[in-house]
């Protein structure tokens, strides 16, 4: 029997069994789903990403108090200032080591508040450089005791001593390791990871780092960030020395500096957790509240709208429909009804699962489209909320539209409303980031919320 032969009598009909029972597993999948087909192949087949992107099992991760460097005397320099979101470190992870083809390596994600990037103009995130320093052998005799870089005004608690030294240089896609022990200079990777707004360091696992970076133990870690200019010597820099950075932010467990560099409080994961339930807490006690709606929307309407508004409040949907359609081709607020009449009428438990799919696609045709014919705020305030309304009450595995509802609820807080109407928004973000574990958007939410609270 030729390999042919054996290939298709054999392996084919293996092939196919295997997918068969894939799709056969994922049938409630397909019902729910409008991109089953791209979800199926990258959660049932054995298809890996690149491990080096997407870093590796984590082994810790800890956060830094967000805003904290803006407690920092920086020069008197317009750029410097603009430097305070894009250089305040906000979380920290360490991964356990990887093995790609036959090289090891070790990565480390730091997290910034806000990050931009752009290919063609150096702007504040590009200018982005900072160092780390590691001790493998937490509370031993052996490694630096002081700074790498002679000029830098740190000041180490004495039971530190760094194994490794990491400088890296976001704009010219450089990073370099430094061995205390073997004076060895080795090449680190740099990527940027856009919907993280972090920067990944990709290190190769050597000399004590292979002994040492295991499940048990991850060393102890500082890590330094700031930024300069490489077009000006005098640009964002401090008067140390050219190729140093002016450290505005600093995550670590501890270390003592100078005037010029203050000691931060670096981890509030405890603060964080507790501090959700304080905030929501507040925030119900504010939306309970009575507020006036500064956006009526019976104001601006006619007298066919007015009788669209009483059909929709009598559930009369086909009625209100048959005015509505004369509307729909200049009118937001016409639309804006039309989206939530079929997303109504997709509630009805009576029609098929394609039906309601359909009315509920239908739906943000409308709000798209009412979007497009806004005239004033108080069109746009009916549209927001009715959107986020139809947003949250869909099956998000199915539809995935708490983006949009999360969307619209940073845009209805924009308005100018009431600080108890923000509050019921804010509650609603809350939630959302919950349902959808977005950590880091929640944590920054909380960080404003503190403020809008006082």
């Amino acid at each position: 029997m030729d390999k042919y032969n054996f290939i298709n009598r054999y392996i084919l009909p293996f092939i196919m069994l295997f997918l068969i029972i894939i799709v056969w597993q994922s049938t409630n999948y397909l019902k729910t789903s409008r991109m089953a087909l791209s979800n199926i192949m990258s959660n049932k087949l054995p298809i890996k990403e690149n491990p080096v992107i997407i870093g590796g099992e984590i082994a810790l991760s800890f956060y830094d108090n967000i805003a904290d460097n803006e407690e920092y005397k920086l020069p008197e320099n317009i750029q410097s200032k603009k430097g305070y979101k894009t250089t305040d470190i906000i979380g920290y992870s360490v991964n356990y080591p990887l093995s790609v083809i036959n090289n090891k390596c070790w990565n480390l994600t730091i997290e910034f508040r806000e990050s931009e990037y752009n290919m063609y103009t150096p702007n504040n995130f590009d200018l982005i450089k900072g160092s780390i320093y590691i001790d493998l052998n937490d509370m031993g005799n052996q490694g630096g005791s002081q700074p790498f870089y002679k000029d830098e005004k740190i000041v180490f608690d004495n039971d530190f001593k760094w194994d490794y030294f990491i400088e890296f240089d976001y704009l010219h896609k450089k990073g370099l390791m430094h061995s205390y022990s073997t004076k060895k200079i080795y090449d680190v990777d740099i990527f940027y990871l856009k919907k993280e707004h972090s920067i990944r360091l990709t290190l190769p696992i050597v000399e004590k780092i292979n002994e040492k970076m295991d499940k048990d133990y991850m060393g102890r870690h500082i890590v330094l960030v700031g930024f300069y200019s490489p077009f000006n010597e005098s640009g964002l820099l401090l008067k140390l020395r050219k190729d140093i950075t002016p450290y505005y932010d600093m995550l670590y467990d501890k270390v003592k500096s100078d005037e010029n560099n203050p000691e931060i409080n670096s981890q509030d994961t405890g603060i964080f957790e507790n501090n959700i339930d304080f905030v929501l807490k507040k925030l119900s006690g504010l939306k309970n509240n009575n507020y006036e709606n500064k956006y009526t929307i019976d104001e601006i309407l006619n007298d066919d709208m007015k009788q669209v508004k009483s059909l929709y409040d009598d559930d009369l949907y086909n009625d209100a429909e048959n005015i509505l359609w004369m509307y729909k081709d200049d009118s937001s607020i016409a639309n804006t009804y039309l989206g939530i009449i079929n997303a109504k009428k997709a509630g009805d438990n009576t029609i098929s699962i394609s039906k309601k799919m359909y009315l509920v696609n239908k739906a943000y045709k409308y709000f798209d489209k009412a979007e497009n014919l806004l005239k004033n705020d108080i069109e746009l305030y009916y549209l927001l909320k009715s959107r986020y309304q139809v947003s949250m009450s869909v099956p998000d595995d199915v539809f995935g539209k708490l983006d949009q509802a999360k969307d619209d609820l940073l845009r209805l807080i924009e308005l100018n409303i009431s600080k108890e109407e923000k509050s019921d928004y804010y509650c609603l973000l809350i939630d959302i980031y919950k349902r959808t574990s977005n950590k880091r958007e929640l944590r920054l939410l909380i960080h404003e919320l503190n403020h809008f609270l006082l």
